[in-house]
């Protein structure tokens, strides 16, 4: 069975978290927006510490992203260029490759492999870790329960691991 993880209009909200990340550096998604503006209605999140993260293979959950990004080319089932959407980081701005579904392999908690589907997936070849959006999750009714990730309909999808770096 293949999980589809999206954005959708889903008002209920479960956060069972126990492991939270420290977040030390901000990067804002603009939307459809060519302005060096802000628009805080328009802006989406995602929050992650890559001072010391370099591991472009490596997969970041991130709960305080609104977004998933990723590096591979290859994971992409399904790619379209982006049009006018900008990363701002500290560093300056990222511009997306494209926009799409990954489709990648968790294990679970009993060793098994699931494959899951991250629709609206931004690429970003030179971002140094992949990450999948906590709040995503969130928004479509899954879970974190401890280091185990429920998806809407209470499976458990995915094992977190708690390492040195975080996750």
């Amino acid at each position: 069975m293949e999980h589809d993880l999206q954005r959708d209009n889903t008002k209920n909200l479960h956060i069972k978290e126990s492991n939270h990340m420290t977040v030390e550096r901000s990067f804002l998604i603009l939307e459809d927006s060519v302005s060096d503006e802000l628009p805080m209605d328009n802006t989406e999140a995602c929050k992650v510490s890559l001072d010391n993260i370099s591991s472009p293979t490596a997969w970041l959950f991130d709960t305080g992203s609104s977004v998933h990004i990723c590096n591979d080319q290859s994971l992409f089932t399904e790619l379209q260029p982006a049009t006018r959407t900008v990363l701002v980081t500290g560093g300056g701005k990222v511009y997306p490759s494209g926009r799409g579904t990954v489709k990648i392999c968790f294990i679970n908690k009993w060793g098994d492999q699931v494959p899951v589907n991250l629709k609206d997936t931004l690429f970003i070849p030179e971002f140094p870790v992949n990450v999948m959006s906590g709040l995503r999750l969130y928004k479509n009714g899954g879970w974190i329960d401890g280091n185990d990730m429920y998806d809407p309909t209470g499976d458990v999808f995915g094992l977190l691991r708690i390492g040195r770096d975080g996750l």
